[in-house]
């Protein structure tokens, strides 16, 4: 049986639940980056937002170093807090199509995955390995944060039930002009042939979009229940 264990989490305090999480770094743009850093200051994005500083450019000790003094003080000005007790963290996302997933968080023994009694979840190369390992040996924490876009739930899910609203809209009115097209044609069966299987071919281009359309919406919306949806835990403490 694999060993899990609580831990004392660093995650964010009351008051800043609802704007700490974020999206990756990398894919913002820059302009949204400036936006957001200077609308959202007290974010996890003001922690590791550094690579793009020229002064850090060159020297990945350094950014690290500054990573971790951006972390140590969001503790200290308690916009992260540290729980006194070890704890299991439950957490649960919810995808725009509704389905729900819930899980743990926990430490984990390293022997367990080496002895297989853990699966891998997927193989690594070896000089992200090392990177990683550099940067955990400096800054001296590991974050997850598991949500997708620093809005609060309430317009998060406002904005999706509106897309997905709109895709319906748009297959249904597929579905209606397919319809309209068979029961309306009465010309001769030559044209009328010809003529079909062009408005055929339109009608089924248009459905592949809006099923890829829908597709695409539905994979980059895997989101969180609730909000704040962030803990990190320190190495070695």
């Amino acid at each position: 049986m694999a060993k899990i264990n609580p831990f004392k989490a660093v995650r964010p305090s009351k008051a800043n639940l609802g704007n700490f999480s974020s999206k990756s770094y990398k894919t913002y743009s820059e302009n949204e980056l400036k936006k957001e850093l200077k609308e959202n200051p007290a974010s996890f994005l003001s922690i590791i937002n550094i690579k793009k500083d020229p002064s850090f450019a060159s020297e990945k000790s350094k950014r690290y170093e500054l990573v971790k003094k951006r972390f140590e003080a969001f503790k200290a000005s308690d916009v992260l807090i540290k729980d006194t007790a070890p704890s299991y963290y439950i957490y649960e996302t919810v995808q725009a199509n509704g389905h729900l997933f819930c899980g743990v968080i926990a430490t984990a023994s390293a022997e367990d995955y080496d002895n297989h009694v853990i699966k891998k979840h997927e193989a690594t190369i070896s000089k992200r390995e090392n990177t990683f390992k550099t940067y955990l040996e400096t800054v001296r924490f590991n974050a997850q944060f598991m949500a997708e876009h620093s809005m609060n739930a309430e317009s998060r899910s406002t904005k999706e039930s509106r897309k997905i609203k709109e895709l319906q809209t748009q297959k249904e009115e597929t579905a209606a002009a397919e319809a309209q097209f068979m029961a309306e044609h009465s010309m001769n069966a030559e044209s009328r042939s010809t003529k079909e299987s062009r408005k055929k071919k339109e009608l089924q281009k248009q459905k592949e979009e809006t099923a890829a359309a829908e597709a695409a919406f539905l994979a980059e919306h895997t989101q969180v229940g609730g909000v704040g949806g962030w803990v990190s835990g320190e190495v070695g403490r």
